[in-house]
């Protein structure tokens, strides 16, 4: 059977909520409405660019909380500073620091989570509950963090079928490995006489990950790198750490997190740095005889997202008779059926619901 797996943000909270409390808010995963809220709860200052682009916003600024005052929500931030920024170049810098503090959130949240101490959450749970019951398993996501690759190298039966060589699709040919020392224990495997790779498992990165980057002739990225406009060839590079990089800067060379961030527009960056990895989740979601969205939304500024989900479920003729849909709003489940009409559509509140249900 192939299954395939569509994992978003609420997916990670999830996780992360198995170990830690909801109130722990510096410690869990942001959404799009608490990204700010967890900035100000690590005490995370932003840079002397973005911090005056914020201030000069309409509104209050969301990296002061402001009591009675609607906070802006971090697609809207991303979406401001995206179009202003190609509009005027003066504000190349602002963008810039913004991604910067979007990846250094994203790692400070969630690297803890990887830790071979933390076992039994409902992802790993989730991921190998579908691989015991799947010829090919392919997961795919929207998250940049490195939960679903730590999950897989946890467990011995799963390890085997995954590895940096062949476990990111096609992308795995291109990539570039950049080998850490002998002396570091904690990384993922690349391809060995241990693999076995005859019940594969990919994992599909449809907005880029925190251990992919780039190299930069100078100090910054170009604007044409920021906005997906860059003709130019580019390598990606592949860090096999098991935690996120904690910088891409030293005195030698200069780097860049291949990330697709929550902005309009995705379908340039999409085409410049991710091509082999749409192109793969085409073939799994039209080939998929069971599907499965996780903790996803469906957010409005997925257009490109929502229009390739809609088109290959319709085209999907592989025995799919519906879609399951895990997410505690039950209006998720609504949106998902006008998207994939006239397939029906399953809906679990939890991860923990849907395994107890075996609904695999």
């Amino acid at each position: 059977m192939n299954t395939c797996l569509v994992l978003g943000a609420g997916a990670t909270l999830a996780h992360a909520l198995h170990f830690h409390s909801k109130r722990r808010v510096a410690s869990n995963p942001p959404l799009d409405h608490t990204f700010f809220e967890t900035i100000r709860a690590r005490g995370i200052a932003p840079a002397a660019e973005l911090n005056a682009y914020a201030a000069a916003t309409p509104g209050s600024n969301p990296f002061l909380a402001v009591p009675g005052e609607h906070a802006m929500r971090m697609e809207e931030f991303f979406r401001d500073l995206f179009s202003d920024f190609q509009e005027d170049p003066k504000l190349t810098g602002a963008y810039e620091q913004l991604i910067s503090l979007y990846a250094q959130v994203l790692r400070q949240t969630t690297d803890w989570i990887g830790k071979d101490a933390r076992k039994g959450g409902p992802v790993g749970r989730l991921i190998a509950a579908a691989a015991d019951v799947s010829d090919s398993l392919t997961i795919m996501t929207f998250n940049h963090d490195l939960v679903i690759e730590n999950e897989l190298i946890k467990r011995a039966r799963l390890r085997r079928r995954w590895c940096l060589g062949q476990g990111y699709g096609s992308l795995s040919k291109q990539l570039h490995y950049n080998y850490s020392p002998p002396s570091l224990k904690a990384v993922f495997p690349l391809h060995g006489l241990s693999c076995d790779h005859s019940r594969p498992i990919t994992v599909l990165k449809l907005h880029g990950s925190l251990n992919w980057f780039i190299r930069m002739k100078g100090a910054h990225p170009s604007p044409d790198v920021l906005s997906g406009t860059s003709a130019a060839p580019q390598r990606i590079i592949c860090s096999p750490r098991r935690g996120a990089p904690s910088q891409f800067r030293n005195k030698r060379r200069y780097s860049w997190p291949v990330l697709v961030p929550p902005v309009h527009g995705k379908e340039a960056l999409i085409r410049t740095f991710l091509r082999p990895v749409w192109s793969d989740a085409q073939t799994a979601l039209s080939t998929a005889q069971r599907l499965v969205f996780v903790g996803y939304s469906l957010p409005a500024l997925d257009v490109y997202a929502e229009h390739t989900f809609r088109r290959l479920v319709a085209a999907n003729t592989n025995d799919l008779m519906w879609i399951d849909v895990v997410n505690p709003n039950p209006e998720s489940a609504q949106r998902y059926a006008s998207l994939v009409k006239p397939k029906g559509v399953r809906w679990c509140p939890s991860i923990e619901a849907f395994l107890q249900l075996g609904s695999l």
